[in-house]
């Protein structure tokens, strides 16, 4: 038996569901965009890294310092640095496929139309053959009620793949 015969759906509501061989995610911002892997760390036995974050256009992200120590942890602000959507697609999503795990590309846009679309980018790398298995939808803080809905509902309006 394989991790798709044996893992967890954590998707069983879409038509394609989004099947993990274990509940073990690398979050988003961990491996960057897939180029910064710990040597030696096995992604295969993971039940999948989120790549990201990424947005429509690049973002050059906070100044420093961008990490800070409290007790007991650390603090971390990015500022949602990263290359944007056209970048990701052709220099790092091309590897995604040799990760052996599946994949998750975390977006960050606030703008409905932004968020739809790096979906639709997302849908044509699929259907192009990159190794993409869902999306999950950065909201931003303190963000009310309506504008989540908007975003959501821009995010859904298209998407071919499972979306958290």
């Amino acid at each position: 038996m394989n991790w798709l015969e044996t893992g967890i759906n954590l998707a069983p509501h879409h038509k394609q569901g989004f099947i993990a061989p274990n509940p073990v995610l690398l979050a988003g911002g961990t491996i960057g965009n897939g180029e910064a892997l710990s040597r030696g760390l096995n992604t295969a036995a993971l039940g999948g890294v989120v790549i990201g974050p990424v947005m429509r256009r690049s973002r050059a992200g906070s100044n420093a310092p961008r990490a800070a120590h409290v007790n007991g942890g650390l603090v971390l602000e990015t500022g949602l640095q990263n290359r944007g959507i056209s970048s990701l697609l052709k220099r790092f999503a091309p590897q995604w496929g040799q990760l052996g795990c599946p994949v998750i590309v975390q977006i960050a846009d606030s703008r409905p139309a932004d968020v739809q679309a790096v979906v639709n980018r997302l849908n044509e790398a699929l259907f192009a053959g990159i190794v993409v298995n869902g999306m999950e939808l950065l909201l931003p803080p303190r963000m009310d009620a309506d504008a989540v809905r908007q975003l959501v509902s821009a995010a859904r309006r298209d998407a071919e793949l499972p979306l958290w």
